[in-house]
């Protein structure tokens, strides 16, 4: 007999299924499906369960980048009843960045903790665009400057090098859970 599953246990396989994928290069179409399902069920439970003001940052954002664009390629890959010949002009892991970010900040919101591989693919989006999190300066001015100087030629370098800190992580973490114990809880 099958066990019932919630709305919450969905979106985070989902998610969690989409962040392995990701770190491990599959198909970004298939990342983007599976990111786009699990951040729709969190955009929902969140408007219901919102105690903090997430969900107008959310909503905030959302508005920022745009509905059409955050639906744009879900539509593409289930309506061919009425634009059977349209293309998509191309696809990359990046773009579904934004929708796995949101989506596990949602998703910690809703349940005050986060999965390792959220914990994963957060760090190692600090990692790779520090500017975006205001991290404050280490008191190290070499290492300040080779970080900077590190996460500026990252962006240019190839997208296996790019997501490198992150797969590493996650493979450090599978094979030695303890070294996030205490983390994954969000206060």
């Amino acid at each position: 007999m099958c066990k019932e599953i919630a709305k919450i246990e969905a979106a985070k396989r989902q998610l969690d299924c989409a962040i392995r994928l990701y770190y491990d290069e599959e198909d970004s179409l298939s990342i983007h499906t599976l990111a786009h399902a699990s951040f729709m069920v969190l955009y929902d439970l969140l408007k219901e369960s919102d105690t903090r003001g997430r969900y107008q940052d959310i909503q905030k954002n959302m508005e920022k980048i745009g509905w059409k664009n955050i639906n744009q390629v879900p539509n593409f890959l289930k309506h061919a009843d009425r634009d059977s010949g349209e293309k998509l002009p191309g696809h990359e892991p990046g773009q579904v960045e934004h929708l796995i970010g949101l989506s596990l900040i949602m998703y910690g919101e809703i349940t005050r903790n986060v999965t390792p591989e959220m914990y994963v693919f957060h760090i190692s989006t600090k990692i790779r665009y520090p500017d975006l999190f205001n991290l404050p300066t280490d008191e190290d001015a070499e290492f300040e400057d080779a970080f900077r100087k590190g996460a500026e030629h990252m962006k240019t370098a190839d997208w296996s090098v790019q997501i490198l800190p992150g797969k590493a992580f996650l493979i450090a973490v599978r094979e030695n859970p303890e070294l996030l114990e205490g983390k994954l809880e969000l206060t």
